[in-house]
């Protein structure tokens, strides 16, 4: 079986949907014989350094070269394939950034006979003007009319899911993101790694902890006999000058490098507070979860509709972590790794081979 995924970013680009489109599209193709080709919907990546027409680990890809229904309806015809997966991905950035053009692509004959798998990364339906939230007509036909045509639907918020509820009589599947740095089957326990804290993620993320959250993270550093913070990711953060405690700027690495510092360390820090009620999107939790350390959360984050609960699957950074001996701290990183395992690549393959195969089957 062949598909097209409709991905925004070319899987070689640095972060979350393009490293987790690429171990799909490599888990399907091994465990099902499902192959992949890439396009590249989002035609800003056409000077990024690869070739406008190449591949990557086998796999075809193609940047398009203009976002319009006509230009991306030419490409696919020089394709044969049986479905598609869309990975949708509208970000609340950009005041005029829609993907209303690609939902008009998706309804011309040829494609709309045709069955469409979607994944809702992102599904902003406003824009925000000098910190006021407009509302976005474009994007939510978009997103909307999408909901309405896809055979099948999956994200990993459960805000979302309740959203795109309203607009589908399709059953909506609550995925949980993955972890990009690996998901290593054997686990050390809390008392086999070192007293170290991660503090991981993309530039943004990591700076955000150091200027709101320096106080908390190094309570959490004191309460756990922490001797040192390995600060892992994208160069640029000002990492700060602290007496208590050494900060290592690991910098950053291969994944495999990456993940191993995490099977070796105790407990790793993440903020996710501008997104409440949104754990499972989290890549930086799942990789945490993933490799076994005591996730630690700037703050309490209401996330019980995808399985998550304070103090089994994550502890809030504050002197409660005093009242925790380590047979409560080896139970919270094993809950977390085995609320994990139950959404892991594996998971997220198989529901969308089982997906596609039945559809094409009905077809």
């Amino acid at each position: 079986m062949k598909i097209i995924q409709l991905v925004p970013h070319p899987p070689t680009h640095l972060g979350g949907i393009s490293t987790y489109s690429l171990k799909l599209a490599e888990e399907l193709f091994r465990e099902y014989g499902i192959f992949t080709s890439f396009i590249i919907y989002d035609s800003g990546f056409q000077d990024f350094p690869i070739p406008i027409e190449s591949e990557i680990s086998g796999f075809p890809i193609t940047i398009l070269s203009k976002e319009s229904p006509n230009c991306i309806l030419s490409l696919l015809s020089k394709y044969h394939f049986q479905a598609i997966l869309l990975h949708y991905h509208q970000p609340r950035s950009g005041r005029f950034s829609n993907l209303y053009w690609l939902f008009q692509s998706l309804q011309s004959p040829s494609i709309n006979k045709l069955k469409l798998l979607v994944i809702f990364h992102e599904l902003s339906l406003t824009f925000s003007v000098k910190n006021i939230e407009i509302f976005h007509f474009l994007r939510f036909l978009a997103g909307r009319g999408i909901a309405k045509t896809a055979d099948t639907i999956v994200t990993a918020s459960g805000g979302f899911q309740t959203l795109l509820a309203k607009w589908t009589k399709h059953p909506i599947k609550c995925l949980p993101v993955i972890s990009n740095i690996g998901e290593p089957e054997d686990i050390p326990t809390l008392a086999e790694r070192e007293s170290r804290m991660i503090v991981f993620g993309r530039e943004y993320s990591r700076e955000r902890i150091y200027k709101k959250y320096l106080k908390e993270l190094l309570l959490c550093c004191e309460i756990l006999q922490i001797k040192e913070i390995y600060d892992v990711g994208s160069p640029g953060v000002k990492l700060p000058k602290l007496n208590e405690i050494s900060i290592v700027d690991v910098g950053e690495k291969p994944s495999e490098i990456v993940s191993q510092l995490m099977l070796t360390s105790l407990a790793g820090f993440f903020d996710y507070s501008h997104c409440p009620g949104d754990l499972g999107k989290s890549g930086i939790f799942a990789t945490y979860c993933a490799h076994g350390l005591i996730p630690i959360s700037s703050v309490y984050n209401p996330s019980e509709s995808t399985g998550l609960s304070l103090n089994k699957h994550y502890v809030v950074a504050s002197n409660q972590l005093k009242n925790m001996d380590y047979m409560d701290l080896q139970s919270i990183a094993d809950n977390a790794f085995n609320w994990y395992k139950n959404h892991n690549i594996a998971e997220h393959a198989r529901v969308f081979a089982t997906s596609l195969k039945k559809k094409i089957a009905e077809k």
